[in-house]
Parts: structure tokens; C-alpha cells; sequence
């Protein structure tokens, strides 16, 4: 093998295609990286503690009370008569009815009964 080079492969690129190491904007791990250094992103968002004390969480009692904003109050039963189209709830019943249908595509389809009504639910993505 005298006069043949021998090159390292990065694996699935082609010899002379390959590229220098860069993952999402951060330099390769070559040594010349300070030792703990912090990303740009990361030392922009701050601590945790000035994170949460920006959205107002400073004593104990502020993370205890705190609610999400995207907060679903799931402990009210809603009656299915009194759904709206377009609203979501939460609906308890029996299931009276349910079969797999196949049109087009397999679908579970399964009607539920309370005191004020039925509702026919589908799902399409189901095993």
C-alpha cells in the first residue's frame, strides 16, 4: 500500500464532499471552544430564576397558584345537548353502539348516550 493515502470518511458523504463539523451554529468540538462556555441562545434567555421571575414567579406561593396559559378545566361534565359546534367539553354516557366501518378508509365509529342526548364520535386513526 506505499503511495496510497489513507482519509478518514465521515459516513454517507462521498471523498472530497465532505464538510467541517457544525452543528446548529455551534463551533466543532476541536479544543479551541472555551470550557464551559454557554450558547448565545441560552445565555440571552438567562437563568432560570430571572426566567421565572419575568412572568412573575418569585415566592413559593406564585409557583403554586400559577396557572398554565393554555389551562383545560377538565372537571366539569358537560351535557350532550348543551355542546355547541366549534366548542370542546367533556361528555360522560354509555356506549350503545360501536362498528367499524370502511369507507374509503376503516373507521371506528362508536355512539354514546346520556340523559339529554347522543353523540357519534369517529375516529380514523385507531388499531
Amino acid at each position: 500500500m506505499e503511495g496510497s493515502a489513507i482519509r478518514s470518511r465521515t459516513p454517507g458523504v462521498r471523498p472530497g464532499k465532505q464538510k467541517a463539523a457544525h452543528v446548529a451554529g455551534h463551533a466543532a468540538d476541536n479544543g479551541t471552544a472555551a470550557a464551559g462556555a454557554v450558547p448565545a441562545r441560552a445565555a440571552a434567555l438567562g437563568t432560570p430564576a430571572e426566567r421565572a421571575a419575568r412572568i412573575g414567579l418569585v415566592r413559593d406561593w406564585d409557583f403554586l397558584l400559577h396557572l398554565p396559559l393554555r389551562h383545560i378545566d377538565e372537571t366539569s361534565i358537560t351535557a350532550v345537548a348543551s355542546l355547541a359546534p366549534g366548542t370542546s367539553g367533556q361528555v360522560e354516557g354509555d356506549i350503545v353502539d360501536a362498528q367499524v366501518s370502511v369507507r374509503g378508509r376503516r373507521q371506528l365509529l362508536v355512539r354514546l348516550r346520556d340523559a339529554s342526548g347522543d353523540l357519534l364520535l369517529r375516529w380514523v386513526n385507531f388499531y
